[in-house]
């Protein structure tokens, strides 16, 4: 049998009918409760960061951009905090590390990878949001 979600409720439901004995089925059994548990876990943090988007004016506004969710408008925010402290894009670039890294010596300048300096969690997502952007939106490509 094959399931889309694992931890689905169809899925669940067949691994609880499983003819199993009863040592592997107790078993089990604890596990599915356990997942019972972080699910509802999961939902309950989910509403959580969706009221606190709904309540923030730049985290909605950031979820207009396709490909930016309440999650990651949270973080994108979160880590950011107060945007007139940077006073430019390149600022909040470096800020976020995806600038070029630069060695000169020499009169010689060459430029290298990303700095990777700053606040990881938001490289990190804008870099995971970075193909979402590109097939969203042509005036962001």
């Amino acid at each position: 049998m094959e399931f889309s979600d694992i931890f689905g409720k169809k899925a669940i439901q067949y691994l609880r009918e499983l003819p199993l004995r009863s040592c592997y089925q107790l078993g089990l059994h604890g596990y599915l409760r356990l997942v019972e548990a972080l699910n509802t876990l999961v939902e309950e943090v989910t509403e959580t960061i969706q009221r606190i988007v709904q309540e923030n004016p730049q985290a909605q506004l950031l979820t207009t951009i396709p490909g930016i969710s309440y999650y990651s408008a949270f973080l994108i925010v979160a880590e950011i905090g107060e945007i007139r402290r940077f006073p430019s894009a390149k600022r909040l670039c470096s800020y976020a590390g995806l600038v070029p890294s630069v060695h000169s010596s020499g009169g010689i300048t060459r430029h290298g990878s990303i700095t990777k300096q700053g606040s990881k969690w938001l490289r990190w997502i804008l870099i995971e949001l970075s193909p979402h952007f590109l097939k969203g939106s042509d005036r962001l490509h």
